[in-house]
């Protein structure tokens, strides 16, 4: 600590985390055997606070207390958002949905486009844009449908729902 006493010693006793300027302490709990046990406490960002139990390195249970006086249960620190049916069900959504572009067919290109989306704390798809373009039009074509998407069950970051940034790569495959 600041005035010299050891407080962690062989991976185990207790740990305070503090932001980059030192100013704010953002997470404090115990170690034993170098994993979270016990329970821990921080702030998440500007939006408030959590406590969790930890054992042997893995949440028992954790309640988030946001500013807005929401708060919100969880028994894992972070869930990714996630497609009614899983990904399998995503990947078939937009074989259906997917119009190959004549342009790109009459060239015989063939291919994959990578796109890049967040899935909103609501559950929306939002900011898709290609992070590896095949061509032009394959490239709007994987936009359109991606925008298209059903609404997800959000991801989630102390029980909170949250932002998620996701990726597909969009199949063009000449038949």
């Amino acid at each position: 600590d600041s005035t010299g006493n050891l407080m962690a010693s062989n991976g185990n006793g207790h740990i305070i985390l503090f932001d980059e300027d030192f100013k704010k302490i953002i997470a404090e709990g115990n170690f034993k055997k170098d994993k979270k046990d016990g329970e821990w406490q921080g702030l998440i960002a500007d939006s408030g606070k959590f406590t969790c139990v930890f054992h042997k390195g893995d949440v028992v249970s954790g309640v988030s207390y946001l500013n807005s006086g929401n708060q919100y249960s969880f028994d894992q620190l972070y869930v990714p958002a996630e497609f009614s049916g899983g990904i399998e069900a995503f990947h078939d959504f937009i074989r259906r949905k997917l119009r190959y572009p004549e342009s790109a067919r009459s060239h015989k290109v063939v291919g994959y486009v990578e796109v890049g989306f967040d899935i909103e704390a609501d559950g929306k798809v939002s900011n898709v844009k290609v992070t590896q373009s095949l061509l032009k039009s394959c490239d709007d074509e994987a936009i359109r449908v991606v925008s298209t998407s059903p609404v997800w069950t959000p991801g989630r970051k102390f029980g909170i729902p949250s932002v998620t940034h996701n990726k597909v790569s969009v199949s063009f495959m000449n038949h």
